[in-house]
């Protein structure tokens, strides 16, 4: 081109990198155990703050496969769990903890110089993992000739270190910082049940609840 009015590129790269393990384990397929971790790191973390681990753990009590039920025909399935665990958040921008430039091309006569703006946000070396811990209680039933299946869950999470944008006095240079501040709590339950309702010659009825 005989008239360069400038250069720009949109290219923005992040990675993610894990490690996961599982256990298993089953006692007499009544008594069951899972244990997980996983390790992960986010290339758009700070150094030294980009990976975190995240284990979890779950144990389940299959009931209908006791004796006290061998008699109750019309339970099929009936298995009461418990179980806790933690999971990650790094759902930011890249290149937020290097305080991001933004380049620029400007004219001296007939020749464009490069050069770049100063961040608005303040590069934030300690940002790392926004985490949430989960606790859930639950049963899983089916019953009537498996006509009716569902489950219902009781969970409360507590999310820590939220990745957030925050203003920060303009004597420092900067307007904003992205920091872990913060925390959320929730709570609450979960119910889905399943039943066939009509199935007979042909014709099929079911619900979703």
């Amino acid at each position: 081109a005989t008239n360069l009015l400038g250069y720009n590129s949109a290219l923005s790269e992040k990675q993610l990198l894990s490690y996961m393990a599982r256990v298993n384990y089953g006692f007499d397929d009544k008594y069951l155990l899972t244990l997980s971790a996983r390790s992960d790191g986010a290339s758009q973390l700070a150094a030294g703050h980009k990976y975190s681990l995240f284990p979890s753990a779950a144990l389940a009590w299959r009931v209908s496969h006791e004796d006290f039920l061998q008699d109750a025909k019309w339970v099929n399935d009936l298995k009461l769990r418990i179980g806790a665990g933690v999971t990650g958040n790094s759902a930011i921008d890249p290149y937020f903890t290097q305080g991001p430039t933004t380049p620029i091309f400007y004219p001296i006569g007939a020749t464009l110089i490069s050069g770049s703006i100063p961040p608005t946000v303040l590069a934030n070396k300690a940002l790392g993992w926004e985490k949430t811990k989960q606790y859930n209680v639950g049963v899983d039933f089916s019953v009537l000739n498996r006509r009716v299946t569902g489950s219902i869950d009781v969970y409360t999470s507590h999310t820590t270190d939220l990745l957030m944008k925050r203003s920060i006095p303009t004597v420092t240079g900067y307007t904003t910082i992205f920091d872990n501040i913060g925390e959320t709590a929730n709570k609450g339950v979960d119910l889905n049940i399943n039943s066939v309702n009509i199935n007979t010659g042909g014709f099929v009825w079911t619900s979703t609840l």
